[in-house]
């Protein structure tokens, strides 16, 4: 400290304090790059490793969170089975996926959750990424109406060509469907299928279809409910 001092006093004197002012700046400056350059990347790390612990975290919570809701949903279904007599009973849930080269993402629907009655053949790896598009007339009616029946999908062949398809696909009879909600759009819809020719009629059906949707809901878009509330 005592040479800084005498080496400011020796510049003063010979070239006058303004120019000792502007040499010790440059040299604090120089100081101060020095340290940026040698700390810097130390306080980038840091910064990224934290980053990266909280994206870990997070994705973790939210991992276990979804498995205790599949948990719920799966318990909905089978009681769902149980009071309305269906043989399968499936969660779907809307999805993005890549985006056309205006940037506009495609939609996709997928199965997310099933359960299905003793005897009954699982359909859920059968309804992964499906295009809306195959099912878009099935949608809007859903979306428009908040929920779908139909006694025997015989009835819809010409109406919904590709989602005869895929039922008949399945041996399915009758179809029951009712709209899943987020905090402002449908997100989803629950829907159950019975098959070898059973009729379920839409009276006897839709309340507990429902009241399962509304549950499911709840489930679903607590998150986004809770943000809201507080």
């Amino acid at each position: 400290m005592k040479e800084i001092f005498e080496f400011f006093k020796q510049i003063s004197e010979e070239y006058g304090v303004t120019a000792a002012l502007s040499i010790l700046a440059l040299g604090l400056l120089g100081y101060y790059s020095y340290f940026l350059i040698k700390t810097f990347p130390k306080v980038i790390q840091s910064v990224v490793e934290k980053k990266i612990r909280e994206n870990s975290d997070n994705h973790k919570n939210a991992t276990k969170k979804r498995k205790n809701i599949i948990m719920e949903v799966s318990k909905i279904l089978s009681d769902l089975i149980l009071d309305t007599g269906a043989n399968r009973a499936l969660l779907f849930e809307f999805s993005n996926g890549t985006s056309n080269l205006a940037g506009l993402p495609f939609l996709f629907v997928n199965a997310t959750s099933e359960s299905v009655s003793l005897g009954t053949s699982s359909v859920v790896t059968s309804y992964q990424r499906v295009n809306i598009c195959l099912l878009a007339d099935f949608i809007f009616e859903l979306e428009t109406k908040g929920y779908y029946h139909v006694d025997n999908i015989e009835d819809i062949k010409n109406i919904y060509p590709a989602m005869y398809s895929l039922l008949k696909r399945d041996n399915v009879t009758s179809v029951t469907a009712y709209a899943i909600y987020g905090v402002n759009e449908v997100i989803g819809y629950i829907i159950i299928h019975s098959i070898n020719g059973k009729i379920l009629s839409r009276g006897n059906v839709l309340p507990q279809v429902a009241e399962a949707a509304q549950r499911v809901s709840a489930l679903l878009s607590f998150d986004d409910l809770e943000e809201i509330v507080n």
